[in-house]
């Protein structure tokens, strides 16, 4: 039987899998496209010339597709694999079409802005085969025959949920990075795996506003304010010229009124006085109009948050109930075991989480910097950012950019953007050429929030010459809250 479970969770994933990676490759085809037309025509470019050959490389479109796979792809496969449990005692047919009809209003919502045939394959494919595979392969016995065996730690896992949301906040997310990833080399190897990937499949499901660079295409005569001060305005807001068939944001002559729609498709009619007023709020209407992604975004971030640690509790479960005595009684064995399960889980969420942040008193924050220990400097420096306080005037404060830990640099380059010393600009220079990725996004994005324009020469160079497009993303829009625009 675990032969058989293991593999339908295995042909299930690969087909979200193959799904993923086909995915991603046809963004990434679209991106080269797009990038390589704006870097002809002289605009920088995100990712820049030294990326686009990935862009076209399968390995790439693959690992981006992990991302997919172990989200939204395990998350379906593993609420159609409870489900199909849960509803076995109806009988196979009955148990499969439920699923089915459970899948319909998610199907509506991935089509509802035009029909989006890879969002329907990621939601259908997955979950269907996993369901069918498993009402067919998988025997009855073992509590088959009952929903309680699986619906009481169902329900015990759904009432922990208000204590084990917290954990999925940005600070509970890094936390995790500090303490797991960036203190050995198989984390931080995950972590630069994550950097460097990531963003093949972000890509591929942003809406128009969440992209970074925006291409858009007149069609026939555009009257009014003047196709000139049009562009302006839309290169302003990083939306680029392109004689590409595939622009982001198509603006055409419907009639008299000029329009915004997609390629083939107009969206809604375009007043030149409105927009000229408040470009930012009808480009974000456009976004919401046309964003076919919103819905798979969703899944995958729930995916992300619900699965892994479920995953984990029900580890926890059976453990605890191949270990309890049987003679208590089926129900009473559950109970117990979905208890002492959820407790194993938040003991260790507990025993793992990094503790309370150091108190902000001078001499003992002092005391940890000077530690020498990894996570006490990067504890003391994360007070410090939380408490704007200054880092330089702590003696001898420059020598922690100079740190073997990532995470101490990450937060030593954080708790420069306020300081007023004035070595905090030349250190966070020096950070900029980092090994460490993360490392050198908070360099440039504390250059930004310092708001020193004397630093965007040197963020452009990091723009143009990274080979890292997470780099490359943080020094675009540092450089843009300095002032910078694009000049084709």
């Amino acid at each position: 039987m675990v032969a058989r479970f293991l593999t339908i969770v295995l042909v299930s994933l690969c087909s979200s899998q193959a799904i993923g990676t086909v995915h991603v490759f046809l963004s990434n085809r679209d991106l080269f496209r797009t990038m390589t037309d704006l870097h002809g025509r002289g605009f920088a470019t995100v990712p820049n010339e030294k990326v686009f050959p990935s862009l076209l490389d399968p390995v790439s479109a693959f690992c981006g597709g992990l991302f997919l796979t172990f989200t939204i792809g395990a998350g379906l496969v593993a609420a159609s694999l409870f489900l199909t449990r849960l509803l076995r005692p109806w009988g196979r047919f009955p148990a499969f079409a439920a699923l089915l009809l459970l899948l319909v209003p998610g199907l509506f919502w991935i089509n509802h802005n035009g029909f989006n045939p890879l969002g329907s394959a990621h939601w259908i494919v997955p979950p269907v085969l996993a369901g069918g595979l498993a009402l067919k392969l998988l025997p009855e016995e073992g509590g088959g025959r009952s929903p309680w065996g699986i619906a009481v730690p169902a329900a015990v896992f759904v009432l922990s949920l208000p204590f084990l949301l917290p954990a999925a906040r940005i600070d509970g997310l890094l936390d995790l990075r500090d303490r797991l990833l960036l203190s050995s080399a198989p984390g931080r190897a995950a972590s630069d795996f994550y950097y460097r990937y990531t963003l093949y499949a972000a890509e591929a499901v942003k809406s128009f506003d969440q992209k970074l660079i925006r291409t858009f295409r007149l069609e026939g005569p555009v009257e009014g304010m003047g196709a000139s001060r049009l562009e302006t305005l839309l290169e302003r807001e990083d939306v680029l010229p392109t004689a590409l068939p595939r622009a982001d944001l198509v603006i055409r002559e419907n009639g008299e009124v000029p329009s915004f729609g997609t390629p083939g498709k107009t969206i809604f009619p375009m007043d030149f006085k409105t927009f000229a007023n408040g470009p930012q709020k009808t480009l974000a209407e456009f976004s919401r109009r046309t964003d076919r992604w919103a819905f798979i975004r969703k899944a995958a971030f729930h995916s992300l948050v619900l699965l892994y640690p479920a995953l984990l509790y029900g580890l926890f479960f059976v453990l605890v109930l191949s270990v309890l005595p049987r003679a208590s009684g089926r129900l009473l064995r559950t109970f117990l075991a979905s208890g002492l399960a959820l407790a194993l889980l938040l003991g260790g969420l507990f025993l793992t989480a990094p503790g309370q942040r150091a108190p902000d008193d001078g001499s003992i924050l002092f005391s940890m910097l000077r530690s020498g220990i990894p996570a006490e400097q990067a504890r003391a420096l994360r007070t410090l950012a939380a408490a704007g306080r200054d880092v330089a005037s702590f003696p001898g404060f420059e020598a922690l950019g100079e740190s073997p830990s990532p995470a101490v640099r990450y937060w030593f380059a954080r708790s420069l953007s306020g300081s007023r010393s004035e070595k905090a600009r030349s250190l966070l220079l020096h950070l900029l050429g980092d090994g460490q990725t993360n490392v050198v996004t908070m360099a440039v994005e504390s250059l930004g929030k310092r708001g020193d324009r004397a630093s965007i020469p040197a963020i452009r160079d990091r723009l143009e010459t990274s080979p890292h497009w997470y780099v490359q993303l943080y020094a675009y829009k540092t450089l843009r809250r300095l002032g910078w625009r694009q000049t084709g």
